[in-house]
């Protein structure tokens, strides 16, 4: 008999520096992506495969939260220190405590602040990092 396995968004702990995330806006509130494939292959013209490991560790971090987050504030305070200072490089954690999903970035900064825009509704914040050394381990949910 098979398992059914549950996701819920809620087991998702995401931290950046000492800021623990939350007020998360509704739709893709976290992608971790990294900026290039960590092996590339080259034919060789008799067709023997060759491949080349990168070395490449960096990556992106996007965190969308609601307008109304308390977090927006924290953020926008890593965001003026580094541009005053050069001292919000931070360390990054994502991991579901329903899974075994985790993601870790020692160092983090913030790539842009995000444009401020105001409506009718609760709009989103989104925060874009950028870091030289992320892990990704992808592990599925446990529960």
């Amino acid at each position: 008999m098979s398992k059914v396995r549950t996701w819920n968004l809620k087991n998702m702990k995401i931290i950046i520096g000492p800021y623990s995330m939350e007020g998360f806006a509704d739709g893709d509130v976290l992608v971790v992506a990294h900026d290039e494939q960590s092996v590339t292959k080259t034919i060789g013209a008799t067709g023997e495969a060759a491949r080349a490991v990168t070395n490449n560790r960096a990556g992106t971090i996007t965190v969308s939260l609601l307008q109304t987050s308390p977090v927006n504030a924290q953020m926008s305070a890593l965001n003026v220190a580094d541009e005053l200072t050069g001292s919000a490089v931070v360390p990054f954690l994502a991991m579901d405590t329903g899974g075994a999903d985790v993601h870790i970035a020692p160092h983090v900064w913030l790539n842009k602040s995000p444009d401020a825009t105001y409506g009718r509704d609760v709009g989103r914040n989104t925060y874009v990092f950028d870091t030289g050394d992320l892990s990704s381990f992808l592990g599925g949910s446990t529960i």
